[in-house]
């Protein structure tokens, strides 16, 4: 932009006159503006049009000179600003000398074009969009949210099943309980030897099977399951096979057993069966470990288990009330002495290893 002062780009006025400059709109401007001071038509500021003040002391002859037109630009094209028409009245007060601070070129505004048909065809029809799209909002706010939360919340409320009655506990039995207590000696009233058991289970027993193979496939025996009375422990050296005395043997004891906890509303608890019928093979292995393990087993014949009497399974795990295991010891004890003297069956009551060893009889 060319930096030419006032004074050089305009003679100056007569003595009592003063240039005033406006800008493209109509407003005053300041010619000491820097940005005022160029008017090649290289800046947009250089459209500006001039008007000459007159002095009190001004001639009439003078007044009537046309104001001082602007030069054209000698470089670049011609630009022919839209005429704007002055409606302000001419100012006789002194022109502010501030300097804006911000002294970069403002670009020039470009004319509007003129709107097709099409273009003001989509303008008038936004409002009725608009319009449209706003009462489809406020319809779904009003009335189709408020009906799918009752939906919902009937299906919730009605369309559930009902929860389950959770079991009532009588705590006031276990405090009233007294403990089960065996009168009598373990060693001596349950001391059956394997001598005598085994008498019992050559005569009833099948024939000892070598495999577990050729066990499954020996006649006259049937298999073990569990029940609510009865758990079967993990059997690594002995198969759940039993000749159909001995299985009714054991799901009896197992059902006693339960039966009495359940007459006095106590905690319900099952027996553990840690061993069953073993093979050769089985006993072979089992001696590794165990040398009191007998070659001559009456395990063999399909007639005699173990239960435990150290660990026994509750049957309700949730049920806050507990019994001990030396109690269900003495339970487990009243409970076979009752067999026993029926003559049901051979106990051996065995310290070492945990457990009764029965052989049933009949």
């Amino acid at each position: 932009m060319s930096q030419t002062n006032e004074s050089q780009s305009h003679p100056s006025l007569s003595p009592g006159n003063r240039s005033v400059w406006y800008d493209r709109y109509g407003n005053p401007v300041t010619p000491e503006n820097p940005r005022e001071k160029t008017f090649s038509g290289a800046s947009p500021h250089s459209r500006r049009r001039r008007r000459t003040v007159i002095s009190p002391k001004q001639t009439e002859a003078e007044a009537e000179k046309e104001p001082y037109e602007a030069p054209k630009a000698e470089t670049g094209p011609e630009t022919v600003p839209p005429s704007v028409p002055i409606e302000e009245e001419v100012v006789a007060e002194p022109v502010a000398t501030s300097i804006p601070e911000d002294d970069s070129e403002a670009a020039p505004e470009a004319e509007p074009e003129e709107a097709s048909e099409e273009e003001v065809s989509e303008v008038k029809a936004a409002p009725r969009q608009k319009k449209k799209r706003s009462g489809l909002a406020s319809f779904a706010t009003l009335y189709l949210m408020p009906l799918c939360v009752l939906v919902a919340g009937g299906a919730m409320l009605f369309g559930r099943e009902p929860a389950p009655e959770l079991p009532v506990y009588d705590m006031s039995a276990i405090e009233a309980h007294r403990p089960y207590t065996y009168i009598g000696s373990f060693n001596r009233d349950f001391s059956d030897l394997n001598d005598l058991q085994l008498i019992a289970a050559k005569r009833i027993g099948i024939r000892p099977a070598a495999t577990r193979a050729e066990l499954r496939t020996r006649d006259g025996l049937v298999p073990v399951s569990e029940s609510p009375s009865l758990t079967i422990d993990k059997l690594t050296h002995s198969e759940a096979l039993l000749v159909p005395e001995a299985a009714v043997l054991l799901n009896e004891i197992g059902a006693k057993f339960t039966s009495v906890l359940s007459d006095a509303h106590l905690p319900l608890y099952s027996i553990i069966v840690t061993s069953i019928t073993r093979t050769d093979e089985d006993v072979q292995k089992l001696r590794r470990g165990n040398g009191n393990a007998s070659d001559n087993s009456t395990h063999a014949y399909g007639t005699t288990f173990d239960i435990s009497w150290r660990r026994f399974q509750k049957v309700d795990p949730n049920d806050p009330r507990n019994l001990s295991e030396e109690e269900l010891k003495h339970l487990l004890a009243i409970v076979l002495d009752d067999f026993h003297d029926a003559g049901r069956c051979y106990i051996k009551h065995e310290r070492y290893q945990a457990c009764f060893h029965i052989t049933t009889i009949k």
